[in-house]
């Protein structure tokens, strides 16, 4: 049976979800972005989530929503149906704008149910409009469940609550550890195309397809910060990290109708790696490549995850 633990870091509330039969268990913080600081399966912790959240910043973005854009926009600058508009600049050392705004919304708990095997929270947020750059109002609904069987299952869902129509592209940021450094660890991912970048991570629309990985082999000393297409997708794709040494095994998925993309990073410390869904390259915003446009009134969504396998 699922409970419910609530807890605080500093002035922000942490809600704890476990079930103690089958160690599986996640905290999140509702009004830091529905911040997922913790995922625990069959007792293994496996999100290595931000470091200090109760100081309100989460400078890695470490477990964050990404939206209204993910990743960056080259100068904070972009142009949507005729009009130019500048976005703060918080990538200074690049000069871009970078992964939206949704991280730092607070969300309210919306709806919530606990079971024997599943618990289910809907958190909502809305947005009226306000920042500076993106005078487009949309509210944030994020659906999580952590079910015995299946593991994590987020939804994600934008709605365009305002008179024109919405630009946006979205995703999430887990950082996952399993208990060992990255170059230990296996991966594998379907064969995808590579979206090269240049030295400000900007695309430099070069690409070339990567199959490194498409069986399980050692990360070793590989650096990776590097967005992927999926090519020739199927309705759900999946990626797959492993602890050799412990047979430790997580599933991460995503469903390309929506998050068609994905970025792989490994911090300088190699402590984890990052594997997180897009909805859009870098820079979506100039140049439209997985770039989505809501109409008013209308709702786009997609659902990611993660499941342990060993």
């Amino acid at each position: 049976m699922y409970t419910k633990i609530k807890s605080r870091t500093g002035d922000l509330e942490i809600l704890t979800y476990r079930n103690a039969h089958s160690g599986h268990a996640f905290s999140i913080i509702p009004a830091f972005g529905a911040l997922i600081t913790s995922v625990r399966l069959g007792g293994v912790e496996v999100l290595d989530g931000p470091e200090k959240p109760e100081s309100g910043i989460n400078p890695a973005f470490r477990g964050s929503l990404l939206a209204p854009f993910a990743n960056r926009v080259n100068h904070g600058r972009y142009s949507f149906q005729g009009k130019t508009y500048r976005l703060p600049v918080n990538e200074k050392a690049r000069d871009n704008a970078l992964h939206g705004f949704v991280y730092k919304q607070k969300f309210e708990v919306a709806r919530e149910s606990t079971g024997q095997d599943q618990i289910l929270i809907e958190l909502h947020s809305s947005y009226n409009g306000g920042q500076r750059g993106f005078p487009f109002p949309f509210d944030t609904r994020f659906t999580v469940v952590l079910d015995d069987r299946e593991g994590l299952i987020c939804t994600l869902e934008f709605v365009n609550t305002g008179n024109s129509d919405l630009p946006l592209t979205a995703g999430w940021h887990p950082y996952y550890t399993l208990q060992a450094d990255a170059g230990r660890l296996l991966l594998k991912f379907p064969e995808g195309e590579l979206l090269e970048t240049d030295e400000r991570m900007i695309p430099n629309g070069r690409t070339r397809k990567y199959e490194v990985f498409k069986d399980l082999a050692p990360i070793g000393e590989r650096q990776f910060d590097n967005i992927f297409k999926f090519l020739n997708p199927g309705p759900r794709e999946r990626i797959l990290l492993k602890n050799p040494d412990n047979g430790i095994t997580i599933e991460t998925w995503q469903e390309t109708s929506f998050f068609n993309y994905w970025v792989v990073y490994i911090p300088p410390e190699r402590k984890s790696v990052a594997i997180e869904p897009m909805s859009g390259n870098i820079d979506a915003f100039n140049n439209g490549d997985g770039l989505t446009v809501i109409r008013p009134g209308k709702s786009k969504s997609g659902k990611f995850g993660l499941k342990r396998l060993d």
